[in-house]
């Protein structure tokens, strides 16, 4: 057995055997990688390093979601409601809070859309008209009662990927609708398919919220309504009584009977008058 070197490769060449003058190269693995190759790729990451400064990061070192440019051009996002647009970014943010995961079990309550400027009267209609034109679906329909038996509804956006499922492409409802005539009818038969059931649950609401304000409140029962209370004297109750004078001045009542008395006199003479000219003339 012997060694033969050519172009900086040994070859062992068995006894008896003639070396062969166009040695083939040896055969390497999927993940095999000559030196030089990896030498050179080492080399381009150092240059892209020295252009930057500093290893490449991502710019944004917050949570964010991802729109496609073609779901924002498309007849079904430019017909949203701004109530469809306010539910939208709410369950981003729930599936941001999440970390990028649990899309599809994404609970939202009608209290969180309360608090992020949504209307109460607004919120089903918008709940509908985003699920129609495809962009979120209702996983587990939620229900109320008590704190044993009520959940908050689950949903999903059809348009971004999880973190905990990357091998599950998003769905695309929406570019299911061509047009925007289409779309336009998709929203509006949405938006008016009410539940039977939910109307007249609120108009009960509504009746028994009204007979409650209509229904007179109690009277109290006072002092003054008890027959057995006295009756505290006022400036009214004294009217009928004798009116009693402040003044501790007797100058002004001595004045006062003198000028009553010299009225009764000229009354009195003038009557005599009147009877003496009578009997003269009769």
């Amino acid at each position: 057995m012997t060694v033969d070197e050519r172009d900086g490769l040994w070859f062992v060449i068995e006894d008896g055997q003639s070396p062969d003058p166009s040695p083939r190269m040896p055969k390497r693995g999927a993940g095999w990688r000559s030196n030089d190759a990896k030498d050179e790729r080492i080399a381009m990451m150092r240059r892209a390093r020295s252009r930057t400064g500093h290893k490449r990061r991502n710019k944004i070192n917050e949570n964010f979601i991802t729109r496609i440019t073609r779901m924002l051009e498309s007849p079904a996002f430019a017909v949203l409601s701004r109530g469809a647009h306010q539910f939208l970014a709410r369950l981003e943010i729930e599936f941001s809070h999440h970390g990028g995961n649990d899309n599809g079990r994404l609970p939202l309550t009608y209290g969180d859309l309360v608090n992020y400027g949504m209307s109460r009267n607004q919120i089903p209609a918008a709940l509908r008209e985003a699920e129609a034109l495809g962009f979120v679906e209702c996983t587990k329909q939620g229900c109320g009662g008590n704190a044993d038996s009520r959940h908050a509804s689950l949903w999903r956006l059809t348009y971004v990927y999880g973190r905990d499922n990357r091998d599950i492409p998003p769905t695309h409802e929406w570019q299911q609708i061509k047009s925007l005539a289409e779309a336009h009818r998709i929203a509006r038969e949405a938006r008016d398919a009410k539940d039977p059931k939910a109307v007249a649950f609120g108009q009960r609401r509504k009746i028994k919220s009204r007979s409650m304000k209509l229904r007179p409140s109690p009277v109290l029962e006072t002092n003054t309504g008890n027959a057995t209370s006295p009756v505290l004297e006022t400036g009214t109750t004294e009217l009928g009584r004798k009116q009693v004078r402040l003044s501790i001045s007797r100058v002004g009542a001595a004045r006062a009977g003198s000028s009553s008395k010299r009225g009764r006199t000229a009354s009195t003479l003038a009557s005599k008058e009147r009877n003496a000219t009578t009997r003269e003339k009769s």
